[in-house]
């Protein structure tokens, strides 16, 4: 089974991805945690927002769900291409000289998006709480990026896979999903 977790940055998305393995894991269910790959992108971190960057972090995502997915019962991803997505498309990258490159990413992740069994997608944030210079999106707002992101997961027709939640009730909301699966698991349906 395969969670991922979309929304603007400092959503609340990592610290509910990790209550949520750690839930799981309770329940004795094999669980692994995908972190987002755009924090261990060293051209993000140089500020660097081209579509090389964007590529990179796409392709690492790819690379670090698939390695992990097939080890276990619960994949739990605490952000999706689908955001890298939207950033990219409020940093125009979708009308500028590499259009073409750009939505030909964009089809392959629409593809790829359809091996989530659910999609938490995060209305709002808490801001920047930790006063993270990694966090902060300088160059996106976040009602661009919602628009985007929720425009995104029409297009791709992903409402019958995702739940809209709002960041004080990611945990809860996340945590009942799974406890009807594993009861469902446990019930042999």
């Amino acid at each position: 089974m395969k969670i991922g977790f979309s929304g603007f940055s400092a959503s609340g998305k990592t610290s509910a991805a990790h209550e949520l393995v750690a839930k799981i894991k309770k329940r004795s269910a094999t669980c692994s945690l995908v972190s987002g790959a755009a924090r261990s992108s060293w051209r993000l971190a140089a500020g660097d927002i081209s579509l090389d960057m964007h590529l990179e972090v796409i392709g690492r995502q790819l690379a670090q769900e698939t390695s992990i997915s097939y080890k276990t019962e619960y994949t739990i991803c605490d952000r999706t291409m689908l955001d890298y997505l939207a950033y990219g498309e409020c940093r125009g990258l979708g009308e500028n000289e590499h259009r073409e490159l750009f939505l030909s990413m964009r089809d392959f992740c629409r593809h790829f998006m359809r091996t989530y069994d659910i999609i938490f997608v995060v209305e709002g944030s808490f801001g920047n709480r930790d006063m993270d210079d990694a966090r902060l999106v300088n160059d996106v707002l976040e009602k661009d990026f919602m628009q985007s992101l929720n425009r995104i997961v029409d297009e791709f027709d992903l409402r019958d896979r995702s739940v809209q939640v709002a960041p004080p009730d990611l945990s809860r909301e996340a945590w009942s999903w799974v406890q009807q699966s594993l009861n469902r698991v446990n019930n042999g349906r």
